[in-house]
């Protein structure tokens, strides 16, 4: 059986690059516990609440969110206040940019 895995792009507010995450069922199931609402209906009725936590999620479990001058990590809306968006990444893009051999479409 496949791991459900999401890569996603999480654009934050002054950076010319996204970040990249790879989401899987341990950022699905926090959603889930966190908003008492399976995975299937939430991208069908609040996507964007949906993959911005999952980004937050995948983010901070991966290492990838940047400490603060404290050197403590922000709090989830503090974080998700500079991010302008968090979307999954296109697979045809991907597989493009993994092989720059690879030629355009």
């Amino acid at each position: 059986m496949a791991a459900i895995t999401t890569d996603l792009e999480i654009w934050i507010d002054d950076q010319d690059e996204p970040i990249l995450v790879r989401a899987d069922q341990r950022d699905m199931a926090a959603f889930e516990v966190e908003y008492r609402i399976g995975t299937t209906k939430a991208i069908d009725e609040m996507s964007m609440t949906f993959f911005r936590y999952l980004g937050w999620h995948a983010a901070r479990r991966t290492g990838k969110i940047q400490r603060k001058s404290d050197g403590t990590l922000p709090d989830r809306d503090e974080w998700l206040d500079t991010v302008i968006g968090v979307e999954p990444v296109d697979e045809e893009e991907t597989l493009v940019q993994a092989n720059p051999t690879t030629p355009a479409a």
